[in-house]
């Protein structure tokens, strides 16, 4: 009898295991293919394995609705692109933080669906009081629904249910997170919108109930004076207010004194753009409200102008409220803006506590030098100094527009980045010009003395110019209604006066100085 050998049998068993694992990759192979075949002829994906959650892109969802504790909260996209929140509550959004929940959304996945599980199962709690329901709104086609029910801790992850899946299946914590977030993860984290100043054409600043009106005529901004508004004046105003009308109008709707573009501009910044610390949920809100006085605020801000508000859910498109509460200890400032309660950074309470004629205009140029076109400094007949602004937008305070033209590039020892910014330093300079005493008009020219005296020009985009002269005064050819001028601590008393009105301001010899070391180069 013929004997087989054990390595030939064992070689024939492998054999036939890997011919059964080339039958299996086969099969495989074959059972991919059809269902490739078949997702390509249907155009809807296999689930069963998970996939992502909402198969779309971020410019095809119109709108979001959030289902949480009985409370819905609706996120919609008007035409142009702007995101705006309605239903439990209505409050301004950070369009940019609507965009990166967008994308968290569009990239979140969902688990393997669960065998023996049906849509809304009710083991996983779809309807309890911890549950969420998102749905998203596409711009074309049904709107796709997800709900979040309990949390599974051995997992970690939370059972999900819709979303295109015939049964359930699980998401991870950190989509319920975020979900559970909303809308305060999106709501403004600033008070308002940017608002910028020359989009305004009124702010009436409510003090105890008492309207102080600021209004916008002619580019310019003006405070409204009598009971309801202004009543008082700093001495210097009230003293150039009687020798002087260029900053006081009336019209129609009363009297007005002239506003500090600077004050205004951060009052505005202060009621708008500081920083939001925390924003109450919507059922805390009335307690909160009644506890920090907001029912009958501190101060309320009411801003005006065309469009002024972005958002087209908020109403009125040409007005914005903002009321405040007293500054609370911890240096917050209690807040509310369309019925959402917040606090804010306190520093929004630095301007709302000024006495209103600090807004009063006061420093020694009634036109702002920075708005120039051009302008000359010359001393001894000699210009020492002369720029231009580029006619464009400011991106600051406005000195990043100016050119120096004299000195010329290379014409002094002077670092060319120094040298480069002098004249746009000059004209905030010039609009910073401290009043240190205000003095009767005078005509007579020699009211300056002729040693260091400086001739300022500025030069308008629309043509023409305004000329200063700048110079130690002459006091004893003062008369008795200049009594008020002031001996400096140091050096001989300055001022500058206007040729073609008389207006004659004392001020410091900063300028004077300026010039001087400018000649001597």
């Amino acid at each position: 009898m013929k004997v087989r050998s054990p390595g030939n049998r064992a070689r024939r068993r492998e054999g036939a295991s890997r011919a059964g694992v080339l039958v299996l990759i086969v099969i495989l192979a074959a059972a991919v293919a059809v269902l490739l075949a078949l997702r390509s002829r249907t155009g809807s994906p296999d689930l069963a394995l998970g996939g992502p959650l909402f198969r779309m892109d971020r410019d095809d969802v119109t709108g979001l609705l959030l289902t949480r504790g009985g409370a819905q909260y609706r996120l919609d996209r008007d035409p142009e692109g702007h995101w705006s929140l309605t239903g439990a509550i209505g409050d301004y959004l950070d369009q940019q933080a609507v965009g990166r929940l967008l994308d968290d959304l569009l990239a979140a996945r969902g688990g393997p669906l669960l065998p023996g599980t049906e849509p809304g199962d009710r083991r996983y709690e779809f309807n309890g009081p911890d549950a969420l329901r998102l749905t998203v709104f596409p711009a074309d086609g049904e709107p796709v629904s997800l709900g979040l029910g309990t949390f599974n801790p051995v997992t970690g992850r939370f059972y999900a249910t819709g979303a295109g899946r015939t049964a359930c299946f699980t998401v991870e914590a950190g989509l319920r997170e975020r979900l559970a977030r909303l809308p305060g993860s999106v709501q403004l984290k600033t008070l308002l919108p940017v608002i910028p100043l020359d989009e305004l054409t009124g702010l009436v600043l409510e003090r105890n109930g008492k309207p102080a009106v600021f209004a916008r005529r002619d580019g310019r901004w003006w405070l409204k004076r009598g009971p309801d508004g202004l009543t008082r004046l700093d001495p210097l105003v009230e003293r150039y207010q009687r020798f002087y009308g260029d900053r006081r109008r009336d019209d129609a709707d009363g009297s007005w004194i002239l506003v500090s573009d600077a004050a205004l501009g951060t009052q505005v910044y202060e009621v708008s753009e500081v920083v939001v610390r925390q924003i109450l949920p919507p059922e805390a809100a009335p307690g909160y409200a009644e506890a920090w006085g907001l029912d009958e605020p501190w101060r309320r801000v009411i801003l005006t102008g065309p469009d002024l508000d972005p958002d087209p859910a908020a109403g009125d498109p040409d007005r914005l409220v903002i009321d405040f509460g007293e500054l609370l200890d911890n240096q917050v400032i209690p807040a509310r803006r369309r019925g959402v309660v917040l606090l804010a950074d306190g520093e929004a309470a630095r301007t709302l506590d000024k006495p209103l004629e600090a807004f009063v205009h006061g420093t020694a140029l009634t036109d702002r030098a920075v708005e120039a076109a051009g302008l000359v400094l010359a001393r001894e007949g000699v210009t020492v100094l002369a720029g231009t602004r580029r006619l464009e937008p400011a991106t600051g305070d406005g000195r990043e527009l100016w050119t120096t033209t004299v000195p010329a590039a290379g014409a002094t020892g002077m670092e060319e980045r120094r040298r480069a910014a002098l004249a746009g330093e000059l004209v905030i300079d010039l609009d910073r010009l401290e009043v240190l005493a205000v003095l009767p008009p005078i005509a007579d020219p020699t009211i300056l003395e002729e040693t260091d005296r400086v001739r300022l020009t500025l030069e308008h985009e629309e043509g023409g110019e305004t000329v200063f002269e700048l110079g130690y005064l002459r006091t004893a050819r003062l008369d008795a209604d200049a009594a008020g001028w002031l001996e400096p601590v140091s050096g001989r008393p300055a001022a500058i006066w206007r040729p073609d009105t008389g207006r004659l301001l004392q001020v410091s010899d900063s300028l004077i100085v300026t010039a001087r070391n400018l000649g001597s180069r």
